[in-house]
């Protein structure tokens, strides 16, 4: 395999070249950032590491440049960033654009062979003709998150409409729909997932994940309950929407755009951080087993119930797109 080495310090560079080529990698140095995409540009490389403190270009820029070549290539270039930073917010910028492990200073050599090989693992999946097995829980919550937005544009629909008077059954088959879908559905199922990760990833990464996982990706966990919390708060405030006969549409609206503001940020934070990353470390064991579970979750909800629920809200989404108010939906089940 074809390494990039990005490392302004001599020393720290020359020991992981000697290591990595002992294990049989060709390795393309670099002394700085600039350099390093430089490098990168002239050759194919099959992973970077890259020293997160360099001269004329850090190494999340390079990471940044190096996303941007890639595009939406099949195999990118699996990105190791080597920092002495342990702060939760540096952490989750750098795997926000694209960075997908991390090595602490001093780099240890076990830790670094198992950063490789890491690398080279979810390399091999992502070539598979399999994949599709490999990612499946990932792919379960994307198409469960696919349904939560349109719920989200029905949401945002109901409140635009609220001043005007929105009728009891329509609020009531809001509610009723989306504590089915998250409550009941998908966050059960995040929630194991999310637990899977946290044991494979806080033995994985002892060096310092152990230090940040509870200020950086237990949010995922915290906003599940937010969510409930505020379902709960939205249920009381319909209730007293609908026994005002001059029906204060602002403390339910204000409630209503609240829940929608935070699901929309709580899926695009899975999505584009918690996903991928995540992805690297559930084995495949725990992908079956998570499927499996999934699996129980859905037929103890009841399949068609799930299906008759998802037909009703693109009846509703389609009763929108055609110029229909919310208020004049009726619900077939």
């Amino acid at each position: 395999m074809r390494i990039l080495i990005a490392e302004d310090d001599d020393i720290s560079r020359l020991l992981m070249e000697r290591l990595l080529e002992r294990d049989g990698h060709e390795i393309l140095s670099a002394t700085n950032g600039q350099e390093g995409l430089e490098v990168y540009e002239s050759n194919k490389v099959d992973m970077a590491i890259l020293d997160w403190m360099m001269p004329e270009m850090d190494g999340i820029e390079l990471c940044k440049s190096i996303r941007r070549i890639e595009g939406d290539i099949r195999i990118p270039t699996y990105i190791i960033m080597v920092t002495a930073k342990s702060e939760a917010e540096d952490m989750l910028h750098a795997l926000s654009i694209g960075v997908d492990d991390f090595l602490t200073k001093p780099v240890d050599r076990d830790l670094l062979e198992r950063r490789i090989s890491a690398g080279l693992k979810y390399q091999s999946f992502l070539r598979m003709k399999t994949e599709v097995g490999r990612f499946s829980p990932i792919l379960k919550l994307r198409e469960e998150h696919t349904v939560l937005r349109s719920m989200v544009h029905i949401t945002d629909a109901i409140y635009d409409e609220l001043e005007s008077g929105v009728p009891e059954h329509v609020l009531g088959w809001l509610m009723l729909t989306l504590t089915d879908l998250t409550l009941r559905l998908h966050y059960e199922k995040e929630d194991i997932y999310y637990q899977k990760f946290i044991n494979a990833v806080t033995s994985e990464h002892v060096d310092w994940f152990g230090q940040i996982s509870e200020s950086s990706f237990v949010t995922i966990s915290e906003e599940h309950e937010e969510l409930e919390t505020r379902l709960m708060n939205i249920q009381g405030l319909i209730s007293q929407y609908a026994m005002n006969q001059q029906r204060d549409p602002v403390p339910l609206r204000k409630s209503v755009k609240e829940y929608s503001d935070i699901l929309l940020r709580h899926m695009y934070r899975e999505e584009n951080i918690f996903f991928p990353f995540a992805q690297k470390y559930i084995s495949h064991e725990e992908v079956v087993d998570l499927m499996d579970r999934f699996n129980r979750f859905d037929r103890e909800f009841g399949q068609d119930r799930i299906k008759k629920t998802v037909g009703e809200i693109d009846r509703f989404l389609d009763h929108l797109t055609k110029g229909g108010k919310a208020a004049e939906w009726r619900s077939v089940q």
